[in-house]
């Protein structure tokens, strides 16, 4: 820095009008000037009102004068006596706005007040010092005193913003940790309430099953019996029945979500193909006691999957389930599977009696019945695959025609080291 500074001097020195060179020296005492009544404004967080406005309008106006006046110097001789008063001036005004702000900050008890304090004592001393005794005698050590009373200012002011940068870190790394407290709390909070809503839910399946059978028991009771059954009677009794087996459907449904809920425990990496050889074994015999063609086709490398093997059993044993109700005997069942630009794309394919275009887009929402399992379905197997799939940062889709078959896909992030490994050294 000094080299710079030495640097700039030596210009000024050599230019062909040598006597403008304390320019320099100029600008230098406004920077500085500048810089003490702005940190003492920021100090007492008045740096944005009005008043700082204003002061820095007329200090502004006051510099272009004595640039004005520099300039002039060497060509009209009474502009040195005019210079020097104005910038006595000048000096005043700067120490008067610096007091005033330093005031402002101990009054709302900053904390970069002892500071400002401080440097409007060294700057009203060498203020002080310099009206008295301005050119009375040589400058001390290579400097004037009033550019001793400036290298102070630097330190001091230098000093605070070192303590306020350490007091921002202080407060970022309070703030951290409270906001780190706080997530933990309300994450604490939130598992305990979803943990009170599953065994609420679980209770409730429980305690609901009794008088949904014994419901179910008396109707068909009184259907045997068949005493004093009417027609009109034998309405209510098919309308009491479908409102029944709608209760237990949702039950069941109700039942299986909350087996999904109870599968705890991190998540880890599953082999795709060891995943689909076992959806293989478990299937098989299903399909074919039901004289349906069930085929897997793993990829062709073996992928890895970041989840739990319970939820991945469930997705394939719902969409499987689902497959199987609808596709007749002498249909087929494909399960395929390959890995692709980082990604793993599975596919659940049959040749069953297909969905209606209209119902495509509801078959994820929960409770939602097709028209061809109206007797049967809960409405929240493909609901609780879509969860899943989601869980598991993948996305499904669906294609389908009637009389012709039904396709889901699915796509899923891969989880592979080796891959990882060359994409980071790629």
């Amino acid at each position: 820095m000094r080299c710079i500074c030495s640097a700039i001097l030596c210009f000024f020195f050599s230019m062909p009008v040598a006597e403008y060179w304390f320019l320099v020296q100029s600008l230098a005492l406004y920077g500085l000037c500048s810089c003490v009544v702005r940190l003492t404004a920021l100090a007492s967080d008045n740096a944005y009102l009005g008043v700082y406005c204003w002061v820095g309008r007329v200090l502004f106006l006051l510099q272009a004068a004595l640039l004005i006046l520099c300039v002039l110097i060497p060509v009209v001789p009474w502009a040195v006596w005019i210079h020097g008063k104005l910038t006595d001036l000048y000096y005043v005004d700067t120490f008067c706005c610096a007091a005033f702000f330093t005031v402002r900050g101990i009054m709302t008890k900053s904390w970069e007040s002892r500071y400002t304090l401080t440097g409007c004592t060294i700057f009203g001393t060498g203020l002080l010092v310099n009206l008295l005794f301005s050119n009375r005698f040589e400058p001390i050590r290579f400097y004037w005193q009033f550019e001793w009373c400036g290298l102070l200012l630097v330190l001091l002011f230098g000093a605070m913003m070192v303590s306020r940068n350490r007091r921002i870190l202080q407060e970022n790394d309070m703030l951290t940790n409270h906001l780190e407290e706080q997530v933990k709390k309300r994450t604490k909070e939130v598992t305990q309430l979803l943990e009170e809503r599953k065994a609420f839910f679980s209770d409730m399946a429980h305690d609901l099953k009794a008088p949904v059978f014994a419901t179910r028991s008396f109707i068909e009771a009184i259907r045997k019996s068949n005493v004093g059954v009417d027609a009109e009677l034998q309405g209510y009794l098919d309308q009491a029945e479908a409102k029944q087996w709608e209760m237990a459907r949702r039950l069941q449904g109700l039942s299986a979500i909350n087996a999904l809920d109870k599968i705890e425990g991190e998540k880890s990496r599953v082999s795709l193909r060891e995943l689909l050889r076992e959806i293989d074994d478990i299937h098989r015999g299903e399909a074919e006691v039901q004289a349906v063609y069930l085929t897997v086709e793993p990829p062709g490398e073996d992928v890895f999957l970041m989840a739990q093997p319970e939820k991945l059993h469930i997705l394939f044993e719902n969409l499987i389930y689902n497959a199987l109700r609808a596709t007749p005997p002498g249909g087929s069942i494909t399960v395929s599977a390959l890995a692709e630009d980082g990604r793993i794309h599975v596919a659940v394919e049959d040749t069953g009696c297909g969905i209606p275009e209209e119902e495509l887009s509801l078959i994820f929402r929960r409770f939602y019945v097709g028209a061809n399992n109206r007797e049967t379905g809960t409405g929240l197997g493909l609901y609780i695959v879509h969860s899943i799939v989601a869980e598991l940062g993948g996305t499904i889709s669906v294609q389908s025609t009637v009389g012709k078959g039904t396709k889901f896909l699915m796509e899923f992030p891969r989880y592979d080291a080796s891959f990882r490994n060359s994409l980071a050294e790629g």
